[in-house]
């Protein structure tokens, strides 16, 4: 919460983190997100994620498993090794199937996941 915010009383406004290279899904999530009153951060490449996860500390991150050279199994791993964004929940959309065997991998952790389309 901002200095301002806090002397206003006004509420303090979510950041929500979507990571998904599909551009069409992500832009649709952030219109969707942002007219419900969140803050949104868009990041189509899971190199980037961690590092702007770290920065932004959002209240919830969206993470796609597929994206390009650095997939969101890595950049999931990355966040659970790290004591500053391990709490963080992650809800995990992606367009693999239940019977993907990184889906059961993740179950097997103790994660479940939205399918895309939602």
């Amino acid at each position: 919460m901002t200095e301002a915010q806090a002397q206003s009383g006004a509420p303090e406004v979510a950041t929500i983190v979507i990571v998904d290279d599909d551009r069409d899904l992500l832009d649709t999530l952030q219109a969707t997100l942002q007219e419900e009153g969140y803050h949104v951060v868009a990041c189509s490449q899971g190199k980037d994620a961690s590092q702007l996860i770290r920065q932004t500390r959002p209240r919830l991150v969206m993470l796609d498993l597929r994206l390009g050279e650095v997939p969101g199994s890595e950049v999931l791993r990355s966040l659970r090794q790290d004591p500053e964004t391990a709490r963080i929940p992650v809800l995990i959309c992606s367009g693999l199937r239940d019977q993907d065997p990184a889906v059961e991998e993740l179950r097997e952790q103790g994660y479940d996941f939205i399918e895309n389309p939602f």
